[in-house]
């Protein structure tokens, strides 16, 4: 089932479903499947940090594939974190770095700095940290002959420090979560459970 069908689908079943029988209303429901969304970003960034750390650990790249694996990976990274902030479509939310960040302004510096790898490498193609250069390797009266090449320079000495900032976002945004769930379930006088 591709995502049309999923949510074509979702829509049927909802509109099945007589709402008038439930507490729950379609606002409720969208309100936390809005902070889900940003939930489940997390946990993409964070794997697919974990998984370009361990692709770059394992030694000298020998093949392109695993070059390709891990810049794809930190690329994945990048994405799925930035999404968490971007402008949000009908039904979802964005967080504010601002509010997030409040108390560690240590956090929104390395927050800022994946926004900007965002904006000049992975969605962008501006000036960056990533090369690609031809240069000119020797010349006779016949022949010049050039390279082509392809730098990646990836930032394994700020890993540490993505994942921190990762990780206390996640926090911030299970607290939001659960502070939306209480202020439902107190509205309603039902508990809310999920399995």
């Amino acid at each position: 089932m591709d995502k049309s069908e999923f949510r074509k689908q979702a829509i049927q079943n909802l509109q099945g479903t007589d709402l008038k029988d439930y507490s729950l209303t379609n606002e409720d429901l969208n309100i936390l499947s809005g902070w889900t969304y940003i939930a489940m970003f997390l946990v993409e960034a964070k794997t697919s940090l974990l998984l370009s750390e361990n692709k770059n650990k394992e030694g000298k790249f020998t093949e392109m594939e695993q070059v390709i694996l891990a810049n794809g990976m930190f690329k994945n990274f990048i994405l799925s974190y930035s999404k968490c902030f971007s402008s949000s479509g009908k039904e979802k939310i964005s967080l504010d770095a601002k509010e997030i960040f409040s108390k560690r302004p240590d956090l929104l510096v390395t927050h800022e700095k994946i926004l900007q790898a965002r904006n000049t490498h992975v969605a962008h193609n501006d000036e960056n940290d990533f090369e690609v250069s031809i240069s000119m390797t020797s010349e006779n009266n016949n022949e010049i002959i050039l390279a082509q090449t392809y730098t990646i320079m990836t930032p394994l000495s700020d890993f540490k420090s993505f994942s921190e900032t990762v990780e206390f976002c996640e926090e911030q945004v299970i607290l939001k979560f659960n502070k939306k769930v209480d202020k439902i379930q107190t509205r309603l006088g039902k508990k809310i459970s999920f399995k």
